[in-house]
């Protein structure tokens, strides 16, 4: 059996795991490097034509950006992930198998055991039984999440763990990091009425919602279009969501482009100028398997062109 890192992992995020036996192989996750001149996987024809099925822990492009580059290179087997996960996907894809359809969750079924990571609607860890050796792969994981419950790892045994530890140098835990920028946000409110406040278009943001909303009780929230469809899914998904405090996800009203308050910006399609140079940046955190692994994530505070506009932006949010 050989377990090949064919992106590598690392500041910008490139999570591709080929795994062969004999002359079968998977794969597990099949991301991009965002901001590399070699953003693909490195895979060679012969390791994808040996290809019998890939697995995909979460949506985020870090994960699954190459996968229209495998598509167009052959591969034409099972895409095998969560239904919300396929259904977050940016790109059509043919041959979708729904994770749930394969094993039921926690159980193990077809060689596959999986539970959910606490990082997104959808996002999971899988445990796979090959050859008789149980490989188990964390996806992007936590156990902090106020909003994506999460299924415990330390319990789960296994010949060989890839944990996904991309951001793991540091140590400061995600309910810190997740703090720590809703801080930033009330510090900012004190120079100027309105942050706008990007986000992943799944992930955080609810996480980051329900602290700016116990810090700031009474401060006005907005949402593009899809944050407030977040944040109905939120109310009435048992599954994929921790129960969550019906007042404050109703507390989000659409962006009218109001005059004071926190816009939620979490589809980039839909651009706000915030304008600007950069003034400071704050390092939101989020932590990983036992809670020791922690990724940062980058939150860059702009001013808008002419200050006497009153506005300032966090920017560059990332998944």
């Amino acid at each position: 059996m050989e377990l090949y890192i064919a992106g590598g992992v690392g500041e910008h995020g490139r999570n591709c795991f080929f795994l062969q036996n004999g002359g079968d192989a998977i794969l597990v996750d099949c991301g991009l490097m965002a901001g590399s001149d070699d953003p693909l996987p490195r895979l060679t024809e012969s390791q994808i034509r040996k290809l019998k099925a890939v697995f995909l822990t979460h949506s985020h492009a870090d994960h699954t950006g190459a996968l229209p580059w495998l598509l167009r290179q052959g591969y034409t087997g099972p895409i095998i992930s969560t239904t919300p996960t396929l259904q977050q996907l940016p790109f059509i894809v043919q041959n979708a198998v729904a994770l749930e359809q394969v094993a039921p969750r926690n159980e193990k079924c077809n060689g596959i055991t999986w539970g959910l990571s606490g990082h997104c609607e959808g996002s999971v860890w899988l445990k796979l039984d090959w050859d008789d050796k149980a490989i188990l792969f964390s996806g992007d994981y936590t156990e902090q999440s106020a909003v994506y419950p999460c299924d415990v790892l330390r319990n789960q045994v296994a010949d060989l763990a890839v944990l996904d530890c991309a951001y793991g140098h540091d140590s400061t835990l995600w309910n810190d990091s997740v703090t720590a920028a809703a801080a930033a946000v009330e510090n900012l409110l004190e120079k100027t009425p309105i942050v706008f406040l990007p986000v992943p278009k799944y992930g955080c943001g609810l996480d980051l919602l329900l602290q700016i909303r116990r810090r700031l009780p009474y401060v006005p929230l907005y949402g593009d279009a899809h944050f407030c469809k977040q944040t109905e899914i939120a109310l009435v998904d048992g599954k994929w969501y921790k129960p969550l405090p019906q007042r404050i996800l109703r507390s989000v009203r659409p962006d009218a482009a109001e005059n004071e308050g926190v816009v939620f910006l979490s589809d980039p399609q839909l651009t706000r100028r915030s304008g600007g140079a950069c003034q400071r940046t704050v390092r939101t955190r989020r932590n990983g398997h036992n809670d020791r692994h922690a990724g940062c994530r980058k939150f860059q505070l702009c001013t808008a062109g002419r200050k006497e506009n009153g506005i300032l932006a966090l920017s560059g949010a990332s998944e």
